[in-house]
């Protein structure tokens, strides 16, 4: 598979599973923003908190908001959003719209463009490009 003046099969390995791992969080984030817009409510709420959380692998960081709404059924939520971004679009105390699942409403989403669809987008992108790049690899590995 590898001829000897190639390099680690380690690389591939590893652009394969990244690949296929980026590939299927891209594929659950950008269902789970269409369940939500299909299947949701929406309700007003408000951002209680922006939760600032360290990169490990350098200086920076993401904030991600932390937002409370009043479900249709009267019960209050408070949800800590999956997506982080640096700078922070929202300020505390700012009224947003949510999308919530009704019969799991800790399913719930800011309803913007970066919180419903770039997680989907971003990773949806890298991860066929990996696995392009771990097939041109192996192409070019295998002559």
């Amino acid at each position: 598979m590898f001829s000897e003046s190639s390099s680690s099969p380690l690389a591939h390995v590893v652009l394969l599973t990244v690949g296929f791992a980026f590939t299927g969080v891209g594929i659950w984030s950008g269902i789970t923003s269409e369940r939500l817009l299909k299947h949701g409510k929406t309700a007003n709420g408000k951002i209680t908190r922006l939760d600032w959380v360290p990169s490990t692998t350098n200086a920076g960081g993401s904030y991600f908001p932390e937002f409370s709404f009043t479900a249709r059924d009267g019960s209050t939520h408070d949800v800590r959003s999956h997506d982080g971004t640096c700078p922070c679009p929202f300020k505390e105390g700012q009224s947003v719209v949510i999308l919530y699942d009704p019969d799991d409403p800790s399913k719930a989403k800011i309803d913007t463009f970066g919180q419903m669809w770039l997680a989907a987008l971003l990773f949806g992108i890298i991860g066929p490009l990996l696995l392009v790049c771990d097939f041109l690899y192996w192409l070019a590995a295998s002559h």
